[in-house]
């Protein structure tokens, strides 16, 4: 969740930088020119969002095998609010109270993506996420934590980015 503080930092830590994405065969080189904060959509209780990089939800099996849903799962909506609670109370110290109006809605069929992480080495590890349009429906200030913290797992390390799109389907 960003802070005040946080568009000056970044610029700082990052500004005129250069730094590689990329494995061992794959490997592309970048410079960073300028760096802007896009303003915040204005909150409203019901949204229509698109994803910009995949939501990952996961469950742990018994097995301890870690299976990877797609939004449109029937525990998906349970996982993606779990999240957003744990991340709220995570940012204000308190629990939220008032999350009964709570529903995740996805608009078109989630597109499977498969990430590899360390490839080709011993830690290499995959990571399925999905790429989709959804509607949700949660108060504002739910609303603010999902669009600036992600939907769903990994938000910190990107994953669940979105941006609004107007509702098409219902």
């Amino acid at each position: 969740m960003p802070e005040e503080s946080t568009e000056k930092f970044v610029q700082g830590v990052f500004m005129n930088q250069t730094f590689q994405l990329g494995n061992q065969s794959d490997l592309v080189q970048f410079h960073v020119q300028s760096i802007e904060v896009l303003p915040s959509p204005q909150f409203e209780d019901e949204m229509a969002f698109e994803t910009l990089s995949p939501i990952c939800i996961s469950q742990h099996e018994d097995s301890g095998k870690t299976s990877y849903l797609s939004p449109s799962d029937e525990w998906a909506e349970e996982s993606i609010l779990s999240s957003l609670l744990s991340r709220y109370q995570a940012f204000y110290g308190i629990p939220y109270a008032g999350a009964q109006n709570f529903s995740f809605n996805v608009l078109n069929i989630p597109k499977s993506v498969l990430i590899t992480f360390k490839a080709n080495t011993p830690e290499e590890t995959k990571v399925r996420g999905y790429m989709c349009r959804f509607k949700i429906k949660a108060d504002k200030e739910l609303m603010k934590i999902m669009y600036e913290s992600g939907v769903g797992m990994k938000g910190s390390q990107g994953w669940g980015m979105v941006k609004t799109i107007q509702a098409i389907n219902s």
